[in-house]
């Protein structure tokens, strides 16, 4: 993803929900959610200008349910061409 990427999930019943960003080096960079949520499917968004490019990690705590998965941050040599905040491209592993 280039700037910004949306993380859909869904929870399965009400309690507290954690979604969390890590580096490569399993370093936390970011929370994006921490509270309790209603049984559902959410879509949070994240926002990214002040990370580097590379890898990374984000995991999902819901109650005893935990999920992780890596993402790629990659911005294009052309992104100046682009209109702020623009989404190029999103990989998810």
């Amino acid at each position: 993803f280039s700037d910004k990427t949306t993380i859909k999930f869904c929870v399965a019943y009400k309690g507290k929900v954690k979604l969390e960003i890590f580096n490569s080096e399993g370093e936390m960079v970011r929370t994006l959610l921490e509270e309790e949520k209603e049984a559902g499917t959410y879509v949070v968004e994240c926002v990214a200008n002040d990370l580097f490019d590379g890898t990374y990690i984000y995991q999902l705590q819901a109650g005893d349910y935990l999920s992780t998965k890596r993402m790629n941050l990659r911005r294009s040599k052309c992104e100046g061409h682009l209109p702020k905040g623009a989404v190029q491209k999103v990989i998810i592993l």
